[in-house]
């Protein structure tokens, strides 16, 4: 009992467990075991072992657990990373380790909850330049996640080229698609090359990357870039209204109970009056076959996405809803969707995370019963082609595609009024001259609500439904592009 008490101790603080001789395993949180209340972080696992064979890791004390089988070569360390969702500051936090069916660890994770606004700072630039501010928190480039998700667990960062070279592939990625989703990086002394690519990819027109070179005031360049603000993107609820589905409760149980009124309707008047004893259990029969037939085999799926870009960027930012909706008690295997984002959040019941170590891929193992959803929530960011120009002057509004295929049909959004915009051929353009604007009940649709919403701040936007490659029809997404406030006027000329 003392040996297995020691066991655990030593794996708390993050050492390297010799309890097997088959098997070492090292497990540490990401941002130095550092979380701030609810959310996404991430665990790296680092597993060798003497004889080799497959290596079963499971999470404990998380919603959803996560479960991944890695194939380990003898004596030859191998190191993943899993998400893991972290409900509160005061969740216990474990993962088990099953070596070839027998031989198993268990590993408890410890760490400091830190609530927000929380900064980290990577290199000694970094370090020496702006420690003496609240709030931040020293770090090796080690502790950087490799999942995007995992950026949660911060308000901001601060990074000089030192870190930055010690990044590997898939830190860089992440970090790369934290600037997609407008987070807060300060670059301190970046090479030409690293600072085009994070220029490239930054969402809300940069206002939330910074470049410092070795003589520029540190302190002042990075309270500057927390203090920038920006609206949100619509919330997991104005999403939701989106979704055109409705709740697979409301939908069904409705039928259902109007089904089962018609019944008994029909029974009583057969009872009452039929002469033959075989017209009630007959009619019976047949009614529940029609059941059968007509209700739903296959667990539905709703998806929506709504993106936004200024006019002169590159990199729209999303957030989407894929709602799942069971009509049966069955174990289904949910693929996440292909639109390039990361997980922000998972509201259901009775799911776990299956991560494979060798793709990357994550599949949804959801447990369904009848009339239960599933939501899974998403922020990502993509390339977007910058051919569609927006111009205004005092008079007119217009629009033009200076690329080589044509658009899909728009909604424009100029001093108060809706305009619709069929599809514009390469090269061609559209004037809000001469043209009369959608009556006032254009806005029925929902997508048209939150649009005119979201248009509020901005002068001139438009709204573009999204191609999705192999859509359902019950799977939509919109971008919305506004004016950008550097440049209210631009050539029609590519």
């Amino acid at each position: 009992m003392d040996g297995l008490l020691l066991l655990s101790v030593l794996l708390a603080q993050g050492l390297t467990a010799p309890a097997n001789a088959a098997l070492e395993i090292d497990a540490s949180l990401a941002f130095g075991a550092y979380v701030s209340g609810e959310g996404f972080s991430e665990i790296h696992v680092r597993a060798v072992s003497s004889t080799g064979g497959i290596l079963r890791i499971e999470t404990a004390g998380a919603a959803p657990t996560v479960s991944v089988d890695l194939e380990l070569q003898p004596n030859q360390p191998r190191d993943t990373w899993l998400p893991v969702y972290i409900e509160s500051s005061a969740s216990p936090l474990s993962l088990s380790a099953t070596l070839n069916q027998s031989s198993r660890q268990e590993v408890a994770l410890q760490y400091s909850p830190r609530s927000l606004p929380r900064f980290a700072l990577l290199g000694p630039q970094a370090i020496q330049r702006l420690s003496h501010l609240p709030d931040t928190e020293a770090m090796i480039a080690a502790d950087l996640p490799h999942l995007s998700e995992t950026y949660q667990q911060i308000s901001a960062l601060a990074i000089d080229s030192r870190a930055m070279a010690a990044l590997d592939e898939n830190q860089l990625r992440s970090l790369l698609e934290y600037v997609g989703t407008c987070g807060r990086v300060l670059l301190i002394d970046a090479s030409a090359a690293i600072a085009r690519a994070f220029v490239n990819r930054a969402a809300c027109e940069g206002r939330f990357l910074g470049l410092l070179a070795n003589n520029d005031n540190a302190e002042h360049t990075f309270l500057s870039l927390i203090a920038q603000t920006d609206a949100p993107l619509p919330s997991e609820r104005n999403l939701a209204g989106l979704l055109s589905g409705s709740s697979i409760e409301a939908l069904y149980g409705t039928r259902l109970a109007l089904f089962l009124g018609a019944y008994l309707v029909v029974l009583i008047v057969l009872l009452s009056r039929s002469q033959s004893r075989f017209a009630a259990p007959g009619f019976s029969l047949v009614a529940a076959f029609l059941v059968w037939v007509a209700w739903p085999a296959a667990t539905s799926r709703d998806f929506v996405a709504w993106a936004e870009i200024a006019s002169t960027e590159q990199v729209a930012r999303y957030r989407s809803i894929e709602r799942y909706s069971a009509t049966r008690r069955e174990t289904v295997m949910l693929s996440a969707h292909s639109f390039d984002g990361y997980t922000r959040k998972i509201s259901g019941e009775n799911y776990s995370l299956d991560w494979s170590a060798e793709s990357g891929q994550r599949r949804i193992a959801w447990n369904a019963t009848p009339f239960q959803s599933l939501d899974r929530i998403t922020h990502g960011s993509f390339p977007v082609n910058t051919t569609l120009r927006l111009n205004q002057d005092a008079d007119t509004a217009s629009v033009c595609n200076t690329g080589v295929s044509s658009t899909t049909p728009m909604y424009l959004h100029w001093q108060g009024d809706l305009y619709a915009i069929p599809p514009l051929a390469a090269g061609m353009a559209w004037s809000s001259m001469n043209q009369v604007p959608l009556g006032p009940d254009a806005d029925s649709r929902p997508e048209l609500r939150l649009f005119l919403a979201r248009s509020a701040p901005h002068p001139l936007t438009v709204l573009q439904s999204l191609s999705i490659p192999h859509a359902g029809k019950n799977e939509h997404a919109w971008l919305l592009r506004y004016q950008s406030h550097e440049n209210r006027r631009t050539p029609c000329a590519s």
